[in-house]
This record gives C-alpha cells, sequence and structure tokens, in this order.
C-alpha cells in the first residue's frame, strides 16, 4: 500500500487535491490587461522557484506532499542546492512568517528534454522532489493530476497563475492569474509556424498572458469544483502581452503514466526516467 507520506493526496487522495478553502474570483471574460491580481490563499499549489540568496525566477505547482511540477527549462543545469522552492506565498517580495522556503533534494528533468529543443517545446517538464514534506494548510494544498491522455476540448477556459513581467516591464508584486481559450492546434501553427506536438497544447490570452517569471507555472481548469492541472507553462509571445501570439503549454496529461506517476510512487525508480544532470 501507497502510505500517506510517499505520494501524500496528489493524485490518489482525491478529496484533499485541487480544492482550495479560499475559492478563487475567476472570471472567464476577465479584460484586465495582464491578467487580475489573485485572492490570497486561492491557487495554494502555486510555489515560487527562488535562486538561494536571490530572486525568484520561475513558478511551480505543488503535486505531493514532496513535489513540485515545473518546466524543465526552469531547472536545467541547476543543482538542486542552488534552488529554493516557496509554498504559501502570494507576494513576490518575501514577507516574514508569511510562506515557507524549502530546500530540494532532486531535480528530475524528462529524459528526453534538450535545451536546443526549447523553440518547440518539447519535453518541458521536471519535478523537483523537497528535501522535507510539506505541512498542507488552508494556503498550501496540492493540485489534482489529470488521467492519462485527458484532453481539454478546444474553447475550454484555464487558468495561469504567477508573478511574471507586466506590460510596463515590471514583475507583479502579488500572484495574478489570467484566464486563457484552449486553441486548436491548427491556428496556433498558422499563427507562429511552430508546430504543437502530441505532448503540447496552446491557448489565446486576449485579456491576460503569461511572461518572463511565469515559466514553470500552472495551467489550471475546473470540474465539479475540482481544479486539475493540465499544463505547464512552457513558452509564449516574444512581446510580452502581445495577445496576437498564443501561448505554449505542456500537457501534463501526455506524462503522467510514464513520467510522474512512475517517480512520485517508487523508490527504485530506474535511472533513466531522469534526463542527466548535464546535456
Amino acid at each position: 500500500a501507497l502510505s500517506d507520506s510517499s505520494v501524500a493526496c496528489g493524485f490518489f487522495c482525491t478529496e484533499k487535491c485541487g480544492r482550495p478553502y479560499v475559492t478563487p474570483e475567476v472570471y472567464a471574460e476577465d479584460r484586465i490587461v495582464g491578467g487580475q491580481r489573485a485572492l490570497p490563499g486561492s491557487w495554494p499549489w502555486q510555489v515560487a522557484i527562488h535562486r538561494r540568496g536571490g530572486r525568484h525566477y520561475c513558478g511551480g505547482a505543488l503535486i505531493t506532499r514532496r513535489h513540485v511540477l515545473t518546466a524543465a527549462h526552469c531547472v536545467w543545469n541547476r543543482k538542486s542546492i542552488d534552488i529554493l522552492v516557496y509554498v504559501g506565498s502570494h507576494m513576490r517580495i518575501l514577507r516574514k512568517g508569511a510562506q515557507r522556503s524549502l530546500a530540494v533534494a532532486e531535480i528530475c528533468s524528462h529524459p528526453k528534454y534538450r535545451r536546443k529543443d526549447h523553440s518547440e517545446n518539447r519535453t518541458e517538464i521536471a519535478i523537483l522532489t523537497l528535501r522535507e514534506d510539506v505541512n498542507f494548510s488552508e494556503t498550501v494544498l496540492p493540485v489534482c493530476l489529470p488521467s492519462f491522455n485527458e484532453i481539454l476540448p478546444v474553447g475550454s477556459t484555464v487558468f495561469i497563475t504567477g508573478w511574471g513581467r507586466m506590460a510596463n516591464g515590471r514583475k507583479s508584486d502579488w500572484l495574478k492569474q489570467a484566464a486563457i481559450t484552449v486553441l486548436d492546434p491548427e491556428a496556433c501553427e498558422n499563427i507562429t509556424g511552430v508546430p504543437v506536438c502530441p505532448d503540447v497544447f496552446c491557448g489565446g490570452h486576449a485579456h491576460g498572458s503569461s511572461c518572463y517569471g511565469d515559466s514553470g507555472g500552472p495551467v489550471v481548469h475546473k470540474i465539479n469544483g475540482t481544479w486539475t492541472i493540465h499544463g505547464v507553462i512552457s513558452g509564449g509571445p516574444n512581446v510580452c502581452g502581445d495577445d496576437t501570439e498564443p501561448l505554449y503549454f505542456t500537457k501534463i496529461s501526455h506524462y503522467v503514466n510514464d513520467f510522474i506517476l512512475p517517480f512520485v510512487t517508487s523508490d527504485n525508480r530506474p535511472r533513466a526516467l531522469c534526463a542527466p544532470t548535464q546535456a
């Protein structure tokens, strides 16, 4: 049997994942350029990834008491000792007692990820193992994982969250959110010329987009009161807030069975499950 601490309620204990104590204020028709400020505690799986002794540079999502999903390029060629994960954060600038920092024990990027393929957003997924279990609370909870190859219909509304740069070039001081519409892959290819591979989906963002600093953050969808992570922010337009170009997201359901679950449920996983540290 799987212990509570080994898998710890991201995927298996569905009554504990994807249900914030604070209900997010979400509006699919949100017209605030660059998204809107999130309610504190309304996205309790959101984490901030910091350089140790430095600033926030990427986002991620808590999926168990000890595992965080993020984008591979956020942690590529970085040592686990060089980064810290903050849970329970709302403000980008750290406030004493408002959030908790956790050391990282292991970084596992997908074995097929190569930095040179970043332009096509391929296999842009990594899992961070924390050195200790997170204590769940009103502001710290995991998000649910989708079933294998679960597909969001075109036209679905998803939400992205992060502290990325705004249209004025400054990073947001508060966690922000934006509504995104899932687009037809062909439409995205026609606009960008970049193929939408099976492990990627794309979305439009007329009223808010992700920017530098949002990479690795979650893309979530709500069904029957429960939020599921369907994507990781992996790429977007060259110009911050450019609503003419779609955003690209790593499709989480593509990786559930062959990467995420084998990693978070096994202490004796094959070494080939993770990319070499340097490549």
